[in-house]
């Protein structure tokens, strides 16, 4: 193990041991950065910023390994071998964003994970979760094409933020199954049947509570971070009968989705529906 991985590993050892919360981390990098948002800022200086020197150790045993709750790579500023995560057996949150992962096998012995933040990687598949029955986060924007099916049976989730996906039937299932929970993701679009005129994708936003369901739906250039939204010609915009089949369309798709979630036929009136901007679609139905 070379000195900067050991480094980390002892820091969320510290971190664990001393109650330190990733918010309370995340406050102090805050505080460190000032005005400046972009500075870089790494265990290092949180725990100089704590008045913590780390304290070189010999061996990391087991014991040291099961005292860590949380692993949050953002405040690693280099790569490391993830080889030793499957000794953290009670690991509950992890944060890997930005860290080149093709899959999430090193967090496959995890099984007490409830929030996973791997972001802007290249996961192409998450079968290594499909045995983590108490996950309530996850978090997996910007990267490729997904499938949600080892995860499908996972009834602990709650939130559940991705790109683009191959079958939205899953996550429809996750929000019907929960009375309260927050679903966004990417699916493939396509045209109205109106001058040829395709929205690529479709960025979809749901959020659920006990007392009423909010549907978003937002065509979208592509599946990256923060897709650029698609800009609707003007000569469309002020046709009758183009916004009239964009309507009729924006009906369909937001009816094919609470029919799912709903698990019955509904009927959605046009005054329960809205647009916004010309340049994207951004639609609501509210049930009681």
């Amino acid at each position: 193990m070379d000195d900067y991985t050991r480094y980390i590993i002892l820091s969320h050892i510290y971190w664990s041991e001393n109650e330190i919360t990733v918010e309370k981390l995340k406050e102090v990098a805050s505080e460190i950065k000032g005005k400046d948002i972009f500075m870089p800022v790494d265990a290092q200086k949180i725990n100089l910023k704590l008045e913590y020197k780390i304290l070189s150790k010999e061996d990391i045993t087991l014991d040291d390994y099961q005292k860590i709750k949380f692993l949050s790579f953002n405040f690693s500023n280099k790569i490391i071998d993830l080889s030793f995560v499957k000794y953290c057996s009670n690991l509950e949150e992890v944060d890997v964003d930005c860290f080149k992962l093709e899959n999430l096998e090193a967090f496959r012995e995890n099984k007490l994970l409830k929030k996973i933040s791997a972001k802007s990687n290249s996961i192409a598949n998450i079968e290594a979760l499909f045995e983590h029955h108490n996950l309530e986060h996850v978090i997996l924007e910007n990267n490729p094409p997904l499938s949600l099916k080892p995860i499908a049976h996972l009834k602990k989730i709650n939130m559940l933020v991705i790109g683009l996906i191959d079958d939205e039937s899953y996550a429809l299932n996750y929000v019907k199954l929960n009375s309260s929970c927050l679903v966004y993701y990417i699916i493939k679009g396509g045209p109205i049947d109106f001058e040829n005129f395709i929205f690529n994708y479709d960025q979809v936003f749901i959020e659920k509570n006990e007392n009423q369901s909010e549907i978003q739906i937002e065509g979208v250039e592509g599946i990256e971070y923060y897709p650029t939204a698609t800009k609707i010609p003007e000569c469309l915009i002020n046709d009758k009968l183009y916004y009239e089949k964009l309507i009729n369309s924006l009906i369909d798709k937001l009816s094919y989705r609470l029919e799912i979630i709903l698990d019955r036929k509904v009927k959605i009136k046009k005054e329960n529906t809205g647009t916004y901007g010309n340049s994207h679609l951004l639609y609501f139905y509210e049930l009681n």
